[in-house]
């Protein structure tokens, strides 16, 4: 699919201005600045790679404005200017060059033959059903949604416009999936769970699952306690492969509008964390932690149950936190310090078996002198 430069421009207006060069060329695609494409559009952060991008040459090339006078005169292809350069390339990429595994037609139909649909559900008359999906009773399927093969929508669950669902998914009862959501292949949305517009959940995993709430008696026979809550996902949240949400035990587990969340996290009961956090794979949370608004977790943190942390806080790799966070900045460790404290704690670890070794020499002749 060819894009006008011309239409990136206008619908990216504020983040991007033409600096030199034709705005009617044609962008078949988006390329790496280190492996130019003709044809591609190719953003550009470092100097030593305009260049390579013109000789290639590529489209377009979009830079930082302090790579304006790295520009030669007369550089033959358009080239933009993006104050943001990181933010143009998502909403461009996202926009014009979207990456989309959608459910297609099969042999002409839009609803392959096989699929099963309750004689009460509604289903838009635009709809994409591949084979084996099942729609129960109630459920309404609007317009645009595209449905892969094998895949459950339980009864009275929701799915708005421009859903895209994959194959071997379940959506179970009463659930809500907000417009233009994207649900990849064999994830599990359990009953009643709303997931709010644009968001997406990636391969294997599972939203809304039971917590793990048990009670104990005197013979330590463990008796699963019911879970009522729901999960509830805000706008524009999303959610990598591998990851387990659990469902609050009497209030709803939520997570807040903008948020990201990367692989093989998982997330216990009562959950609830603010806006605009970044997650990254392999962090565990307990039950009914509370996560305030733009927050950064680096790889493998672990968070104890009951704990609270504020807005802006930064949390740095394979650190525990086993207290409440209550004052925004940077942390990292276990236990947990300042992140400039936690630096000199790692490197003094390397030096632990001579720090021993000294002080048993040091004791060894301060008894000898005594």
């Amino acid at each position: 699919m060819k894009v006008k430069l011309s239409e990136i421009l206008e619908k990216y207006s504020d983040l991007t201005t033409l600096y030199s060069g034709p705005k009617d060329a044609e962008i078949e695609r988006p390329c790496s600045m280190e492996h130019p494409l003709s044809g591609a559009i190719a953003y550009i952060a470092k100097a030593e790679f305009i260049k390579p991008c013109i000789e290639k040459p590529v489209g377009a090339i979009v830079i930082t404005p302090q790579l304006k006078d790295k520009i030669p005169d007369d550089p033959h292809i358009p080239v933009l200017v993006a104050n943001h350069l990181h933010k143009a390339m998502a909403l461009i990429n996202e926009h014009f060059f979207p990456v989309r595994n959608f459910p297609r037609h099969f042999d002409g139909h839009s609803i392959h033959p096989s699929a099963v649909i309750s004689s009460q559900a509604k289903i838009a008359n635009d709809v994409t059903l591949g084979a084996n999906v099942v729609i129960e009773e109630g459920a309404e399927i609007a317009r645009g949604v595209r449905i892969g093969s094998n895949t459950s929508i339980g009864a009275f669950a929701k799915i708005e416009s421009d859903v895209i669902i994959g194959a071997n998914a379940v959506i179970e009862a009463h659930c809500r999936i907000g417009a233009k959501s994207y649900i990849h292949a064999s994830v599990f949305i359990g009953h009643h769970c709303q997931l709010g517009k644009e968001c997406v959940v990636q391969a294997q995993s599972a939203i809304g699952s039971d917590g793990f709430g048990y009670a104990t008696d005197e013979f330590h026979h463990h008796y699963h306690k019911p879970h009522y809550g729901r999960v509830v996902l805000d706008d524009r949240v999303e959610i990598g492969s591998g990851v387990f949400v659990d469902r609050g035990a009497y209030e709803d587990s939520m997570i807040g509008e903008g948020t990201k969340i990367d692989n093989f996290c998982h997330f216990g009961h009562n959950l609830k964390i603010g806006k605009n956090c970044l997650i990254v794979s392999g962090m565990i949370a307990a039950g009914s932690v509370t996560i305030g608004n733009n927050c950064i977790f680096g790889g493998r943190v672990t968070i104890n149950g009951h704990i609270e942390i504020c807005d802006n806080a930064v949390v740095g790799p394979m650190s525990g936190v086993s207290n409440s966070i209550k004052e925004p900045g940077q942390y990292g460790g276990w236990p947990l310090q300042s992140y400039k404290e936690a630096i000199k704690t790692v490197a003094t670890l390397r030096h632990l078996n001579q720090m021993k070794k000294d002080i048993h020499q040091l004791k060894k002749e301060i008894r000898r002198d005594s």
